[in-house]
Order: structure tokens, then sequence, then C-alpha cells
């Protein structure tokens, strides 16, 4: 039985935040946690509050008002509209005591409305659609489409993910977008993992041929300081770059923890604290690992 806390972490971790709340990164994330008001779009903020709920012990209000006024555009892309629902999912998860079951029914009909044939038109598409699945079985304690998630991961890891962190067909043709691709590809896989952890599936331990969701992650880490040197595409410049990485930075946290990679620590000091509504949340708050004890002399 999965654990129903926040799609992507357990009490565990909301302790591990209130212990170490007066200590970095977590004084940072709760600050901003405390003092911002408002996150763009009511899904945002409807995860928003529901974390001040969890976290803060915040009353529920404000976070069910949002929650029940966040409808999608209809403009956004495949992937904004996978998001969308995730967030909404993960709302969900962190105020199922307030919700009730009735708004399931919602979320299983937005579900199946983004299986329909031909709407996940590339790679990156179809990574985010299993995400979805993955989160689906959890809300929805549905453990067969939760096999079928951890089964899809494992396929992936398996079969397109070169030993050096590319995945050729996320990349796909040379036309534009081809950076951008692949790191929302990479950042699937991190979300998928991080969730089926929390319901009983080890896919973070889960290699094939030397290659695991985190071999991605310092493959992409060098372009976000050098993406002139992307070799599938030209024209790539650092700011709008930068720009993109950290509008979706959410899951650099999720892959520290497990990774401990030294080189993105160095980018996390950059881009800390992390806020990624769509793309697991406050990751900074759910996700920094315990600060290491002080010496004799702090």
């Amino acid at each position: 039985m999965p654990q129903h806390c926040g799609l992507y972490f357990t009490p565990t971790n909301i302790d591990i935040a209130r212990n170490h709340q007066d200590r970095e990164p977590f004084k940072s994330a709760w600050a901003l946690l405390r003092g911002r008001d408002t996150q763009a779009g009511a899904a945002a903020n409807a995860l928003w509050y529901a974390l001040r709920v969890r976290f803060d012990a915040a009353a529920p209000d404000t976070a069910l008002d949002y929650f029940r006024r966040a409808r999608p555009t209809g403009t956004e892309t495949y992937i904004e509209a996978v998001g969308w629902w995730l967030a909404q999912a993960q709302t969900f998860e962190l105020l199922r005591d307030y919700i009730g079951p009735d708004w399931l029914e919602t979320f299983a009909n937005g579900v199946t409305e983004l299986k329909q044939l031909g709407r996940a038109s590339t790679f990156a598409d179809q990574l985010w659609l299993n995400l979805l699945n993955m989160a689906a079985g959890v809300v929805l304690e549905d453990p067969a489409t939760s096999d079928q998630a951890a089964a899809f991961f494992r396929q992936i890891i398996r079969d397109e993910v070169h030993p050096e962190g590319y995945i050729s067909a996320a990349i796909g043709e040379p036309d534009g977008g081809s950076l951008q691709r692949m790191l929302r590809a990479a950042q699937a896989l991190i979300l998928t993992a991080e969730i089926a952890d929390h319901a009983g599936y080890d896919l973070w331990r889960y290699e094939s041929r030397g290659v695991s969701a985190l071999t991605p992650v310092p493959y992409l880490l060098y372009y976000y300081y050098y993406p002139e040197k992307w070799r599938w595409e030209e024209g790539l410049s650092l700011e709008p770059t930068q720009v993109f990485y950290r509008q979706h930075a959410g899951f650099w946290e999720m892959a520290n923890q497990r990774g401990q990679l030294r080189d993105l620590r160095t980018l996390l000091d950059e881009l800390r604290p992390i806020f990624d509504a769509y793309g697991g949340g406050l990751t900074t708050l759910t996700h920094s690992p315990p600060p290491r004890r002080r010496g004799l002399f702090g």
C-alpha cells in the first residue's frame, strides 16, 4: 500500500525539514514558504498552501479554495497538461483528510483523457504520461497501473538511456528544442522513480548496462553552463537555457538526495530554494539531505 503523504515524500521528510529549519538550505526554503503569498495559477497556489498545511500546520481553507477553483486553461502543451494534473494529485495527497474521495473520479477522467491515442506525440510526452500513470496508481490505489508504469520505466532504462547520459529518442531531429526535450525526459524519469519509491517500487536502484535514472543528471548538468556545446542543435545560448533549467528544477533536489553528486551541489547552491509547481513542489524543503553535524567548534 503506498504512503499517502505528498506523492514524492514521507512524514520523515517533514520531520527532517522541521528539525533543521534554522540551517541551510532548509532555512531559505522555510522563509520562502512562509513569506510568499501566491504562485501563478490556482493549481500552483493550491499546492503552495497545501505544503503549508502539512509542513507548518496551517489551516487548510486557502489551499482547499484554490484546489476547488483550479482549472486547466486548455492551452497547455501535453507535458504542461500532465504537470497540471500532477500538481493537483500532489495537492490531493497533501489534503486527503480534507478533500474526500469524490475528486478521485475527476482525476481518473483527466488521466484517461490524456491517454487518448495520439496526444503523446514526442518521446518526452510518453515519459510524462508514464509519470502520470505512476502517480495515478498511487492516488487511485491501483497497483496494476503502477506495475505498468514501473515496467515501462525499466524498459526505458534498458533500451533508451545511453551510458553517456543522453536519450536519443527524446532528442529527436535537430529541429530546435532538443535540449529542452532531453531535460524534460530526464525530469520525468527522476520524478517517476521518486513516486515509485514511496509506492514500494525501488526504481532508483534499477540498472542496466551500468545505466540508471541518475545517468542523465551529470550529462545535463554540463549543458547548464555550456549550452553552446550541445551537439544536436546549434545556436543555443546561456541565458535562455538557464532560464528553462530554473523553471524545471525540482528534480535536481531529488537527484542530489539520491546521488550526492558534488558538481550538482554547486548548481543547487545557485538555484535554491527551488519551487517547481508541476515538478515536485518545494523540493528544497522536501528533499534536501539533513545538514552535516557541526563539529566541536561549530
